[in-house]
C-alpha cells in the first residue's frame, strides 16, 4: 500500500514539474510583457527619454527601443556607442536583460535612437557579445 502511494505521489510530482516549465518562446513573451509593463516605467538613464521591447517569437528575437534626446549628429553617434555597451552591462546585471534567454538563442536587437526616431547605434546581443559586454 505504501509502495502505491509512493508512486503515485511521485507521479502527481513530475506532472507538476512538466506542467511548470516553460519554454524558450514563452519566456520571451513573458519577458516582453513584463519589460513594458514595469521596467520601461521605471527606467532612468541619461538622455533616455523612453523604451520599449518587442518580442518576435517566430524569429527568437527581442527588439529592445531606447529613445532619446539627443540630436542625430556625429558626435552624438560617438557618445551612443561609448555608452550602450555600459548601460546593457548594467541592465545584465540587474536583470533587466536576463542571461538566461540570451543562453537560451534568444537574440536581442538593441536600437539607441535620435530625437527623430533616426538609430544612433545598433546592436545584437547574443552569447558571444554578452561573453565581451560582461568582460569589459
Amino acid at each position: 500500500m505504501m509502495k502505491r502511494i509512493t508512486r503515485i505521489s511521485f507521479a502527481i510530482v513530475m506532472v507538476l514539474l512538466l506542467l511548470s516549465c516553460k519554454n524558450t518562446k514563452q519566456k520571451l513573451q513573458e519577458f516582453v510583457t513584463d519589460y513594458n509593463s514595469s521596467t520601461a516605467k521605471s527606467f532612468k538613464s541619461k538622455d533616455v527619454t523612453l523604451t520599449t521591447a518587442r518580442g518576435y517569437i517566430n524569429d527568437n528575437k527581442i527588439e529592445l527601443r531606447f529613445e532619446t534626446d539627443l540630436e542625430q549628429n556625429e558626435a552624438n553617434k560617438i557618445e551612443a556607442e561609448k555608452r550602450l555597451p555600459q548601460l546593457l552591462k548594467e541592465m545584465i546585471n540587474k536583470n533587466q536583460i536576463p542571461k538566461e534567454l540570451i543562453e537560451e538563442g534568444v537574440l536581442f536587437h538593441i536600437y539607441f535612437l535620435a530625437e527623430d526616431n533616426t538609430v544612433l547605434v545598433k546592436q545584437i546581443l547574443n552569447k558571444e557579445e554578452l561573453a565581451s559586454i560582461l568582460k569589459a
